[in-house]
């Protein structure tokens, strides 16, 4: 029998070909992988076809297809367009250097993070950034970091994305009940214009 952990990427992405073509990406940084694995700095692939359900990507899509200006352009939409050419512009992080499974119990959880220390995060954080990839982001979306357990993860990344001079916004969590709250920032932020570019750039590409 094995013993060998399986290890989750710290950064990740959809398609071969977004590691081939030159266009920005936004990042979408959620709490922490809901699955129990150990998480290593180094990027990996995501495949949304595999997880079709899975309401942080899907909502994540959702805000970038809005910047289409189509009506009828939303998330299907994306995603047909991103498997047509192999890549997409959207990529994922979470903010925190553990993975927790939806098995454990709200109060499993708090007490997981919040045992964290400060040096892991910032040793997860600083991985993050200074991986290859993470140079093509343009844009970075923290979602889903209200509670206290939170606080200090959110305060250093959001920290080093202002020394890198990367744009950043803070979202409630990409969920699709608080669709209109997430929709309330990008528009207000002027978030859905960096979006359009990021989108545009994309195209352009292929």
């Amino acid at each position: 029998m094995s013993n060998q952990i399986n290890r989750h990427p710290s950064l990740v992405y959809y398609g071969s070909k977004t590691l081939t073509h030159d266009f920005p990406l936004v990042l979408f940084v959620g709490r922490e992988p809901q699955i129990d694995e150990e998480i290593i700095s180094r990027i990996g692939p995501y495949d949304f076809t595999e997880h079709p359900r899975c309401a942080f990507w899907n909502v994540a899509y959702c805000q970038v297809a809005k910047a289409d200006g189509r009506p009828e352009f939303g998330t299907a939409a994306l995603k047909r367009e991103c498997r047509q050419v192999d890549a997409s512009p959207i990529t994922f992080a979470d903010v925190l250097p553990i993975c927790l499974s939806n098995k454990n119990s709200s109060s499993v959880k708090l007490r997981e993070r919040s045992a964290i220390a400060c040096t892991l995060i910032d040793e997860h954080i600083d991985g993050i950034l200074s991986l290859d990839l993470f140079e093509r982001v343009s844009l970075v979306v923290l979602s889903g970091h209200e509670r206290s357990e939170f606080t200090y993860a959110t305060e250093v990344f959001q920290s080093r994305l202002d020394a890198k001079g990367v744009p950043h916004i803070t979202t409630a969590f990409l969920y699709p009940t608080n669709s209109s709250k997430i929709r309330s920032v990008i528009e207000e932020t002027g978030t859905i214009g960096r979006f359009q570019s990021i989108l545009r750039k994309f195209r352009n590409a292929f």
